[in-house]
């Protein structure tokens, strides 16, 4: 659909425009060319240094279904914040593309006024999933992007050293079994005390106590969508009625730190 959209835009634009588009377009490679020379130019104090790469606290360490582990988007964020203010941003370069129900979009990191990485994100996108909508989509290529120039410049690269993501999922994580949706079984991972498939029988929280979650979790201005997207990525839940008692004010309390600044909040 975004595609045939494009497509017919396309056709509409009139030509004095389409030259207009493809000076900018022309502008914006001159100007990266003249940034060049300026890469891997910046100068940082120890200070920042420190901040930017101390070890990954292993409390902070999520994994995913498929047993990659990862930090979450904020985490870089933050180190990006403490180390350099608003003295940084991430500029996309173009718009997004949508490939094979992947959305793709490049962007740059810079710092300081400088060119510091350059990354494409990527987010498998499908249409049909209630959970995610287009706008998530870009979202998260942007995040996926953002981990990735982060990992460029040197954050987090214990993330990609076997010795520790061993040393990690053997402390922090589990396997259990599954079924994809075609009945297959399959083995996937999640942290100790995460539900799953094989946590079916836990007391589930109270209808009060659902009122409450939604109630905190809106309070970070996120849309249903993004609420319930969340809960799945995280938790492996679907309803937030099937939430575990015993998970319950975790829960309640990672909605409201992780949603506050997730991108895909409303303002």
């Amino acid at each position: 659909m975004e595609q045939a959209l494009s497509t017919e835009v396309k056709e509409t634009i009139p030509e004095g425009k389409k030259e207009s588009s493809k000076r900018a377009s022309l502008d914006f490679q001159e100007q990266i060319f003249d940034l060049i020379p300026l890469a891997g130019t910046m100068d940082i104090t120890e200070a920042q240094k420190k901040i930017l790469f101390d070890p990954v606290k292993e409390e902070d360490v999520e994994i995913r279904p498929d047993g990659l582990v990862y930090l979450p988007w904020m985490e870089y964020v933050s180190r990006l914040r403490d180390a350099f203010g608003l003295g940084w941003a991430i500029i996309p370069q173009g718009g997004a593309k949508l490939q094979d129900n992947k959305v793709m979009w490049a962007f740059w990191l810079i710092i300081n006024g400088k060119p510091a990485g350059f990354a494409v994100g990527e987010q498998e996108y499908q249409p049909t999933n209630a959970r995610m909508t287009y706008g998530d989509a870009l979202e998260g290529a942007k995040s996926n992007a953002l981990m990735r120039l982060c990992k460029g410049i040197g954050i987090s690269l214990e993330l990609w050293r076997p010795s520790f993501v061993r040393a990690w999922k053997e402390k922090f994580s589990e396997s259990y079994k599954n079924k994809d949706r075609s009945g297959k079984e399959v083995t996937l991972w999640r942290r100790k005390g995460q539900p799953g498939n094989g946590h079916e029988d836990s007391e589930k929280i109270s209808e009060g106590q659902t009122k409450r979650f939604y109630a905190i979790a809106k309070s970070t201005k996120a849309t249903d969508d993004k609420i319930k997207e969340w809960l799945f990525r995280e938790y492996e839940i679907e309803h937030s009625k099937d939430i575990p008692r015993n998970l319950y004010e975790e829960i309640c309390e990672r909605v409201k730190k992780d949603l506050t600044s997730e991108p895909g909040a409303e303002g």
